[in-house]
């Protein structure tokens, strides 16, 4: 039980930062001159509206992922990790304002109705490095990973893959933000790796 709270602490603070940093940023950006990174491979990467669906599982992933773990060294070394990626990420988009350049073709039914939905708060701002994909390195690290049978390692990997390329198939994000949020999302995993469990413990 002393985890489960531990957890529930760690979820709403790390998810308070992002609530309360994210918009922020993201309004700031809107105020300042911001700058494009589109490089012509992004105008070669095609749009798939139905993409939103894996782009928005994270959303579920992120709060789930606090209490998938089976220790309490576990569930601090994975929230520092998300701290750090959190927290450098909304100190460059405060420093470095970037924005978007492609459009985005109009969609219709419920993926056009969840891309509509998503535009109000994640305006075209925010773009590197790119959160989502940094958050998702994260998660993609997490422990349980290895506490899973063959089937469930390959879904996991596919669910993870699917959330990486939907951050491009949806025009969320471009290349360059890619690039330097798994740059970011390295990071984190480096400064705070899992410590192996030692025998007797």
């Amino acid at each position: 039980m002393k985890l489960v709270m531990r957890a529930w602490l760690h979820m709403l603070l790390l998810g308070g930062l992002f609530f309360v940093g994210y918009p922020l940023t993201n309004q700031w950006a809107s105020h300042q001159q911001a700058a494009v990174l589109t490089t012509s491979l992004d105008r070669l990467i095609p749009f798939w509206g139905w993409m939103i669906f894996p782009y928005l599982s994270i959303n579920l992933l992120y709060p789930c992922s606090f209490f998938l773990h089976r220790d309490q060294p576990s569930l601090q070394r994975f929230s520092l990790q998300l701290l750090l990626v959190q927290g450098a990420s909304l100190l460059v988009f405060w420093l470095y304002p970037t924005t978007h350049a492609l459009p985005r073709p109009s969609t219709t039914g419920f993926a056009g109705l969840l891309l509509a939905q998503l535009q109000q708060f994640d305006r075209p701002y925010n773009m590197l490095p790119s959160l989502h994909v940094a958050v998702l390195v994260v998660l993609w690290h997490h422990p349980l990973r290895h506490q899973l049978p063959w089937g469930g390692r390959l879904v996991w990997h596919t669910v993870a893959l699917l959330i990486l390329s939907s951050t491009l198939l949806t025009r969320q994000h471009q290349l360059l933000d890619v690039l330097a949020g798994l740059a970011v999302g390295g990071l984190g995993l480096a400064l705070f790796p899992y410590r192996p469990p030692v025998r007797g413990e």
